[in-house]
């Protein structure tokens, strides 16, 4: 069964996730047995693994661009979704990481 929610959510996934986002502002993910996928902060914690394959829908927001830094199609998305507002996010997330470093 688990190779067969990979094959399927994949497919979903590649012909809704793009428009969904783009038109909708929705955000897709899949859940299924053996899913690989990694979390952002901890790479050996596997979040998307269910017992029962199930596809998450939900509203996208600002602080999702952290998944996106691998995918420029989506990060460009994104940007154009959150527009001003991504500017800031962005900005407000790299202040928290002290950078650039003060200077005596």
């Amino acid at each position: 069964m688990a190779d067969r929610a990979h094959g399927l959510f994949e497919d979903v996934l590649q012909r809704l996730a793009v428009p969904s986002h783009a038109e909708d502002g929705l955000v897709l993910g899949a859940f299924y047995e053996r899913n690989e996928r990694a979390a952002i902060y901890n790479p050996s914690f596997r979040p998307f693994t269910a017992p029962v394959p199930f596809l998450l829908i939900r509203q996208a927001v600002v602080s999702d661009w952290k998944f996106f830094l691998g995918n420029e199609e989506w990060l460009n998305l994104w940007a154009r979704r959150f527009q001003e507002t991504a500017v800031h996010a962005l900005a407000d997330e790299l202040r928290r990481l002290r950078w650039p470093a003060k200077r005596d």
